[in-house]
C-alpha cells in the first residue's frame, strides 16, 4: 500500500501528497501508481515546490493526487487536471511519458489564475489577448506540439495554446517554470515580439509568487 506523503519535513509547506485516490464527485477516476512512479512524483514535487514562495502555495494549493492512470468523465486522454474548490492537483505518472514536471506547473498554473486577486484575472486576460493575433476557437483534439513559426509570430507558442486563454496561459507557464523547457520559449519570445509582450505578463503576474 502506497502511503500518503506529506512534504512537510523536506520542505516547509503543508501540501499533501496521496497517490490513487479519485473525486467521484466531479467524476474524476485515478489508479493506484507503481512504486517506482509514485517516487518519480515525490521527487518532482520536491523541485516543483521549492520554486514558490511558501505563502503563494499555502493560499492556492492543498493537494497533489498522483495517478497511474486517470481519467475524467468519459475522457482517458487527461495527463493532468485540477479542482479548484479544495485546491487539488492530478498528475497521471504511467502511460510511458516523462512529463511530471510539466503537468505539475500547468495545472497549478490554472489554480493561480483562479485565486487571482478580484479582477486580476479579468485584467490580465484583457492585456493578453491583445497580443493575440488570432482567435481562441480551436478543439483539443486538433492541436499538436509543431513549432509554426507564422503561428508563433501571431502569439501562439502551439495550436494547443489555440484552444482558450487558460490554455494560452498555462503553456507559457509551464516553459517558463520548467528548466528543460525554458530554453524553447527563450528562443520564441526573442524571435516574435508578440510572444514576448506575453511573455513580459507572465513574468510579472509570476513574479511575487516566486522564490
Amino acid at each position: 500500500m502506497l502511503p500518503v506523503a506529506s512534504l512537510a519535513k523536506t520542505h516547509p509547506t503543508p501540501v499533501l501528497v496521496e497517490y490513487g485516490v479519485g473525486d467521484a464527485s466531479r467524476d474524476i477516476t485515478c489508479t493506484k501508481p507503481s512504486r517506482d512512479s509514485a517516487n518519480r512524483l515525490k521527487y518532482e514535487a520536491k523541485g516543483f515546490l521549492r520554486k514558490y514562495k511558501k505563502s503563494a502555495l499555502k493560499e492556492k494549493l492543498n493537494k497533489i493526487v498522483g495517478c497511474g492512470k486517470l481519467q475524467r468523465g468519459i475522457y482517458s486522454w487527461y495527463r493532468g487536471t485540477y479542482v479548484e474548490n479544495n485546491k487539488t492537483i492530478y498528475v497521471e505518472l504511467e502511460g510511458g511519458v516523462d512529463d511530471t514536471e510539466y503537468v505539475l506547473h500547468h495545472e497549478f498554473s490554472s489554480l493561480l489564475l483562479w485565486y487571482s486577486e478580484k479582477g486580476a484575472r479579468a485584467e490580465l486576460e484583457e492585456n493578453w489577448t491583445r497580443w493575440s493575433n488570432r482567435t481562441y476557437n480551436l478543439d483539443h483534439g486538433k492541436s499538436d506540439w509543431i513549432i509554426k513559426p507564422r503561428l508563433q509570430r501571431d502569439g501562439f507558442l502551439y495550436e494547443y495554446c489555440l484552444s482558450s486563454f487558460e490554455n494560452d496561459f498555462n503553456t507559457m507557464a509551464t516553459y517558463y517554470m520548467s528548466g528543460y523547457l525554458r530554453s524553447n520559449l527563450e528562443y520564441a519570445r526573442k524571435k516574435h515580439r508578440r510572444i514576448n509582450k506575453k511573455f513580459k505578463l507572465l513574468r510579472e503576474f509570476y513574479r511575487p509568487l516566486l522564490r
